[in-house]
């Protein structure tokens, strides 16, 4: 049998042995069969499939070779909807086109390739599921991965992207197991550190963090308080000191106003009038002065509840929520200031 199965070369004349015609016969048959018991038939697509992994045909539109487990950013569809064939084509078989990922692409909008693809040709990607794929590690307490701009090795990053259900040991490119599709809850409890203010800003600062749990030892003396989770996620770079790109904001500072006008208090919190309205308080009037309220930050060793949101390029930013205090001073004397207390009915 095996002398009737041999290749032939071009021009030369074409006879099929009755070995080999049958051994065609055999293949066909033996292929029928094992479709019709929804066996697998060879192919990433059918394989990957009965794995429970989406997978497409994505066109490599960028000028490199896209190696296996790396990623490339989702960028369009290859056939778009129209007429006849063409539509016919866009609803049976839509196959996508991607690049590589650059400062305004979808950090999210990802497929990781099973096989290399070439520039401009068509290779099997990973859209949803789980998948092996390789991963750039900056801090070992990372638990998801997003694109990078200018690479197809996907960075890992705290929280809020592509879950790492599994990573290799250590920081720089590893391997990894992650699964698409599926969003990261982005919320821990965190622990806040001295708060620094931001250039040029007025009532706004970012804060440093360590994420929290509550002690649950009894003989403990921080015993139901709120202590450092070890080797917990943290605004801390690997290398020591804090990383810019991972201190946390507040919410409700971000909505202030930056500057208030006289009389009118700040940001519509507060509207006191000429100071003179508040006899006894401030003396020698007239003139009338208005109240000059300012935000104060968040005390050091506040613990909050922190979320990993997307800002408008698609990168993580660490919020939380807390009430701000207001510290009221007299414009004329800065030492001079009152304190706010909001009580609740008796």
């Amino acid at each position: 049998m095996s002398d009737d199965l041999h290749k032939v070369r071009s021009g030369q004349p074409l006879r099929i042995p009755a070995g080999a015609y049958n051994a065609f016969v055999d293949a066909a048959v033996d292929l029928r069969t094992r479709q019709g018991r929804g066996q697998a038939v060879a192919g990433p697509l059918v394989e990957s499939a009965q794995r429970g992994i989406g997978v497409v045909l994505v066109r490599n539109d960028s000028d490199e070779l896209i190696e296996p487990h790396h990623a490339l950013a989702i960028t369009g569809v290859l056939v778009e909807p129209g007429e006849d064939d063409q539509e016919r084509t866009f609803h049976s078989r839509t196959p996508l086109t991607g690049d590589m990922a650059n400062e305004e692409s979808d950090t999210l909008a990802l497929a990781v390739a099973l096989q290399p693809i070439k520039p401009n040709a068509l290779g099997p990607c990973v859209l949803t599921g789980v998948t092996t794929a390789r991963v750039y590690i900056t801090n070992e307490t990372d638990t998801t991965c997003e694109l990078a701009a200018d690479e197809t090795v996907l960075a890992s990053t705290p929280m809020g992207g592509i879950p790492i259900l599994w990573k290799e040991v250590g920081t720089g490119e590893k391997w990894a197991v992650i699964e698409l599709g599926r969003p990261s809850p982005g919320r821990i409890t965190a622990i806040l550190g001295a708060a620094q203010p931001i250039p040029t800003e007025r009532n706004r600062w970012r804060y440093p963090w360590v994420e929290a749990q509550i002690d649950g030892n009894p003989g403990s003396p921080d015993y139901l308080r709120y202590v450092p989770v070890e080797n917990g996620l943290t605004s801390q770079a690997p290398s020591g000191g804090e990383d810019p790109t991972r201190l946390a904001i507040n919410r409700f500072e971000a909505h202030h106003m930056d500057d208030s006008e006289p009389g009118s208090g700040f940001g519509g919190l507060l509207g006191l009038g000429p100071v003179c309205e508040l006899p006894g308080v401030l003396p020698k009037c007239p003139p009338a002065r208005s109240l000059k309220p300012k935000l104060v930050p968040i005390p050091e060793g506040v613990c909050v509840q922190m979320t990993c949101e997307r800002n408008s390029r698609g990168k993580p930013v660490w919020v939380f929520e807390a009430m701000s205090l207001i510290e009221i001073a007299d414009p004329a004397d800065e030492d001079r200031k009152f304190n706010l207390y909001i009580g609740g009915a008796e």
